[in-house]
């Protein structure tokens, strides 16, 4: 889509290679396209030809003729086929280059093309126009000056009259000003508008003018202004500048301080009462007709003008005219009409008001019942949800122990192992699980995940197909299983391989731990006291201090947890069994005990410390403690 002036069309099509030309539309608009009058005209020359070339053309206009029939040409040429008019001097001849001529047929032409409507059909809201005439007050011999005036050429005449009544005229306004009224005042003289700009700004009015010095973009900036916000009260206009072209539908009044009828429909358009200012000789005639100055530019309505005028000017309602301290007492009477009104408005906006905020009221009780009845209805949900998920935790709580005991009992029959004889050809140094060697002890991994009742050798086969399976890179050519039955098997560790470092056969150990435990290999058999699937698992055998060092601190955070203390408070050292919460130590193996800790297994726990560091009291802590103490023993 493409929005361009007539200005800079023309421009375009003077270079018809250039980069602003325009090339062929589907649709072409035209507004104001009265405008193309003449058909040699660059206006004219650049819009028929993009018209004739679109699929669509739509040229809009309230003025289709504006003072001669050979103005239509350029529009019907835009419309028609170049075989259905005549040329255009044919055109101008038969029509008329001075008025026009054939009315009937000229219709006609128009009709097959133009789709009219008017403001009867599209605004029927619109009230009648009012007309006022304003007289103003002049000294003698101002009077003699207008009367002089009559005498001379039109346009002269009416140069010395706008002279003659600015001052007048700048006295109606300021009234208009002090009674808070937003109008138009429309001049044409430039000794007229800026006596009127003068007065406006010594009342510091809030004004913009237009004239034909003020740019085109700053027309635009005022009107929009207008029309969109309280910025300015009165817009002063130029006849000339602002005949055509602007909606300033925002006004209540426009006021004519020189007034050539044609000017007259923009006040119209807006719906607003219109006000002619004319000057009166003390006989109580007008000086100059605005009738008959009105006529000259085609817009009276006496005998003589055409029936559409007679017919317009039968609509309109013409007061008589009143003078300026009438109208002073009629704007205060008005103003004292508004204000009554609008306390009515306000009774009956309070009264709708309050009947709103019963029905508010009321809509809002009934919502906030519904909202508490969809509260209780979530916290029974809630109730029911916490106690299934107290039954959850203690289930969790459940298993757990389970789990400990199931690895306590592993532990317990791996320490056995590590301290009595098992298989005949073998010595208690060679299922020792040591990894520093001391007393010629050797480490060893541990694999299991089958029930306790499961004979050895099938053990020792389903073992060695996992880690073939997985390719898991260790040497497992001697497991074995210490007895007739077990659930788990036992892999000798022979230690680092020609070649490779400590860390590296630590991290291939370590690798070969991930992968079983990653792996999840179901071993067919279940839990006896969960009746859970069993998975293959392969972890590294500690010697017994160890073990019990691991098991002292895993109780101790055990504990802390149990009693709401946090995962990122604690920190344990499974090696030594010691155990830090909040930097507080709680437990330990290795180091001195305190006074009054208990000692149980291989160190000892401070209950005391432990309560300190949870805010808790001991009696508190004591509870969950003493059962996890039991298994220590």
């Amino acid at each position: 889509m493409v929005v361009v002036s007539y200005n800079l069309l023309s421009a375009a099509e003077q270079d018809p290679t250039g980069p602003g030309a325009f090339r062929d539309f589907q649709m072409i608009i035209v507004d104001e396209c009265h405008q193309l009058r003449g058909q040699s005209s660059k206006r004219a020359q650049a819009v028929v030809p993009l018209a004739k070339r679109a699929k669509h053309a739509l040229l809009l206009t309230g003025t289709p003729l504006v003072a001669r029939a050979e103005d239509a040409y350029p529009l019907l040429e835009a419309l028609l086929p170049e075989e259905e008019l005549p040329p255009p001097s044919d055109f101008a001849a038969r029509y008329g280059r001075r008025g026009a001529r054939r009315l009937q047929e000229l219709h006609a032409l128009l009709g097959s093309v133009m789709l009219r409507r008017t403001k009867a059909d599209m605004l029927p809201q619109l009230p009648k126009k009012r007309r006022r005439r304003v007289v103003l007050d002049l000294e003698a011999r101002a009077g003699s000056m207008a009367a002089a005036a009559h005498e001379e050429a039109v346009e002269k005449a009416c140069e010395r009259l706008a002279t003659t009544k600015k001052a007048a005229v700048a006295e109606y306004l300021s009234c208009l000003v002090a009674a808070n009224v937003r109008f138009l005042v429309f001049a044409h003289h430039l000794a007229m508008l800026d006596a009127l700009e003068t007065s406006l700004q010594e009342q510091s009015t809030r004004y913009f003018r237009i004239d034909g010095s003020t740019p085109m973009a700053e027309r635009s900036k005022y009107v929009e202004s207008f029309q969109s916000s309280e910025e300015f009260q009165v817009a002063l206009l130029s006849l000339t500048a602002c005949s055509q072209g602007f909606t300033l539908s925002a006004a209540s009044l426009v006021v004519f301080a020189e007034r050539p009828m044609f000017a007259e429909l923009r006040g119209f358009i807006a719906g607003a009462v219109l006000v002619n200012c004319g000057v009166f000789n003390p006989r109580g005639q007008p000086l100059l007709a605005f009738g008959e100055f009105g006529d000259r530019r085609g817009g009276g309505g006496g005998e003589g003008s055409s029936p559409a005028k007679r017919k317009a000017a039968e609509v309109v309602e013409v007061e008589d005219a009143i003078s300026l301290g009438a109208l002073k007492a009629e704007l205060k009477a008005h103003q004292e009409a508004m204000k009554q009104d609008f306390q009515h408005a306000i009774g009956g906006v309070q009264k709708d008001m309050a009947e709103r905020v019963t029905t508010v009221e009321s809509e809002v009780t009934k919502q906030l019942q519904t909202t508490l009845a969809l509260l209780k209805q979530l916290t029974d949900k809630q109730d029911n949800q916490g106690a299934k998920m107290a039954e959850v935790v203690e289930g969790q709580r459940y298993l757990e122990d389970k789990m400990e005991a199931n690895q306590r009992s592993l532990e317990e029959r791996i320490e056995k192992l590590e301290t009595s004889g098992c298989n005949p050809g073998q010595s208690i140094t060679s299922m020792a699980t040591t990894d520093d060697g001391i007393g010629g002890r050797k480490p060893a991994l541990i694999m299991g995940g089958w029930g306790d009742n499961t004979p050895a050798n099938e053990v020792i086969e389903k073992a060695t197909q996992i880690l073939r399976q997985l390719k898991v890179d260790i040497d497992y050519q001697d497991t074995f299983v210490p007895g007739i039955r077990r659930g788990f098997a036992l892999i000798p560790l022979k230690g680092a391989r020609v070649g490779e470092g400590s860390e590296e056969y630590r991290q291939r150990i370590q690798r070969a731990i991930t992968i079983v435990r990653n792996a999840k290999i179901q071993t067919g058999h279940v839990r006896e006291d969960t009746g859970q699937p069993r998975y293959a698992y392969l972890t590294i055998s500690q010697p017994p201090e160890r073990r019990r060092r691991a098991r002292l601190a895993a109780k101790v955070k055990r504990c802390i947890l149990e009693l709401g203390g946090s995962h990122n408070d604690s920190e344990v050292e499974f090696a030594t069994g010691t155990v830090w919460y909040g930097g507080a130590r709680i437990s330990s193996a290795v180091s001195p005990a305190k006074e009054g800790a208990d000692k149980i297994g291989p160190g000892w726990v401070d209950v005391n410390e432990m309560a300190k560091a949870l805010r808790v009291t001991v009696e508190r802590t004591q509870q969950p403690w003493s059962g996890l103490r039991g298994a220590l023993q």
